[in-house]
């Protein structure tokens, strides 16, 4: 974690934050994702099990022994229940069909399980992903090398030991984590592939490695968040200085949030609440993007999620889900308003020009001005509850101060921003990388402090200070370059998958993997991908 009173970077002038034009950022952004890219894939249609033996044979050479407990033993073990029940089905009358539904099995196991070892093997994306892993882990390394949180969870099935490992998925997939279990006493990461070809974008880990990575971890954290932001709305909407255009909510859904009750309404102010706590996650999840990457990130995520819509406008509709749900999908426009909100709590030479750019940024995503009304949705899309927008925007910093501030007990007693921070020592280390990234004699070697996420917010940021130049081709594909270099030096500075890794000390495991039934595994294996 960076420390003010340790600013060893060179001194360079400071300049007010400035963002290119936002459908220039775009374009860009949806031509470098729209790149093909491939992902080997070697455990298609297998006929036996040759090619899960040497992937099991290359990973003991691979990985160093600390990992081999925790990840090797699980895929030799799925294996060699596999090979156990090929050898019973050769008595069978149906052992051909038999045979290969086993094999099946194993393959779709492997394919998500083994990816990691297939791809740091891979000649077409080790850089890339070497590159990744240095981001990973320095978001895990922040988190859970405080000793304080370490203390609470160390017993817990659910703590990493070390560091996750990471693949590349489809590209039409979503970034994905698997927390540790019994069977699989690993975190495992995973993100499209064709955001290989756009390390701007890589700002978005902030949130799903950053934030859905850690608090996975953390037993408690996610209702005691949830609980945190529906007492601070609930604080607000009691106050009589809060009034809210909306009063009453009469709807077919009120039942969907308040089981059981007779009447079709609801006061507006329990409503409110209500989307606090279901969206806790992805709000809280946010703000870990914001502790992590700073500015940057709430850049980003406006980018991305404006990416993601044809329209290229950010969404102020969102699903409606039930009470007891806690992962529910946010608006676009809200989870931008909340994450820029969250900008006031730090300590920023040029926080509030920050705040009043982005907010510029996100008007131009919403087509020049905010929509007059959200709309929440049943899962039919039969019923829906429209609330005005002035509403929400007035419950936007209540949201941002809770996220920020609340101390909770699954972080010991404090809160987010103490655990992580962005402080303005990391904005310069920022600011001076992103105005290099661009240059032919492009180095860094002279910024002691810089982190891998520093890199990844900088590649957003000198892409913004050349996506107008007419050799915006040029120096965009060189910022690329040259950042994808950079983390991959910070990978083997660390050496992240070495015996020893140079960051601290190695934590090692107990080596009491769990034999998981091929079933079981299969089952979670499908889970990780999203599937039923």
């Amino acid at each position: 974690m960076s420390d003010d009173s340790k600013n060893t970077q060179p001194v360079t002038p400071r300049f007010s934050p400035v963002l290119g034009p936002f459908p220039d950022v775009l374009h860009y952004v949806r031509e470098r994702l729209e790149q093909p890219v491939t992902v080997p894939s070697p455990f298609a249609l297998p006929e036996d099990t040759s090619v899960f033996q040497a992937t099991v044979q290359k990973g003991r050479a691979l990985l160093p022994e600390r990992y081999h407990a925790s990840y090797i033993d699980v895929l030799a073990n799925s294996l060699a229940l596999a090979e156990a029940q090929l050898e019973e089905l050769k008595t069978s009358w149906r052992r051909k069909s038999k045979r290969q539904a086993v094999l099946d099995k194993l393959s779709e196991i492997f394919t998500v399980l083994a990816a990691p070892l297939v791809q740091l093997n891979s000649r077409s994306h080790a850089n890339e992903l070497k590159a990744y892993l240095a981001l990973a882990s320095n978001l895990y390394q922040r988190f859970f090398s405080d000793s304080k949180i370490a203390r609470l969870n160390r017993s817990a099935v659910a703590f990493p030991q070390i560091d996750p490992l990471g693949f590349f998925t489809d590209n039409d997939s979503e970034p994905g984590i698997w927390s540790p279990s019994r069977e699989l006493p690993l975190a495992i990461v995973s993100k499209p592939a064709n955001q290989m070809n756009c390390l701007p974008l890589w700002v978005i880990d902030g949130h799903e490695v950053g934030g859905h990575g850690m608090y996975s971890h953390l037993s408690g954290f996610d209702t005691e968040m949830a609980g945190a932001l529906t007492q601070a709305v609930e604080k607000t909407t009691g106050a009589a200085a809060f009034s809210p255009q909306l009063k009453v909510i009469t709807s077919q859904l009120v039942s969907l949030v308040v089981p059981n009750r007779r009447k079709k309404e609801m006061a507006a102010a329990e409503f409110y609440a209500h989307i606090a706590r279901s969206f806790s996650q992805e709000l809280a999840a946010d703000i870990a993007g914001v502790l992590n990457l700073g500015p940057m990130f709430v850049n980003g995520l406006i980018v991305y999620l404006a990416n993601r819509r044809k329209d290229g406008q950010l969404s102020h509709t969102a699903p409606l889900v039930g009470r007891q749900k806690l992962n529910a999908y946010p608006p676009d426009l809200l989870r931008a308003l909340v994450a820029i909100e969250a900008l006031k709590h730090l300590d920023l030479k040029f926080g509030t020009q920050w705040q009043m750019v982005l907010r510029q940024r996100l008007l131009t995503a919403c087509g020049g001005t905010l929509p007059p009304d959200f709309h929440f949705v049943a899962e039919q899309g039969i019923y829906k509850i429209t609330v005005p927008t002035a509403d929400l925007v007035a419950l936007v910093p209540t949201l941002a101060d809770a996220l920020v501030n609340s101390k909770l007990p699954s972080l010991a007693d404090r809160s987010l921003r103490q655990v992580l921070t962005w402080s303005d020592l990391d904005d310069q280390i920022v600011e001076t990388l992103s105005r290099r990234l661009s240059k032919t004699d492009y180095n860094f070697e002279d910024l002691s402090d810089l982190e891998a996420r520093h890199v990844s917010a900088a590649a957003l940021s000198a892409l913004e200070q050349v996506i107008a130049s007419p050799q915006a081709k040029t120096l965009s594909a060189r910022i690329h370059k040259n950042g994808l270099a950079t983390l991959k030096s910070l990978y083997f500075e660390q050496c992240i998958l070495c015996a020893v890794p140079t960051y601290g000390k190695t934590k090692r495991g107990n080596g009491d993997s769990q034999l998981c039934d091929l079933q079981d595994l299969l089952k979670m294996v499908r889970n990780f991908k999203g599937q039923k």
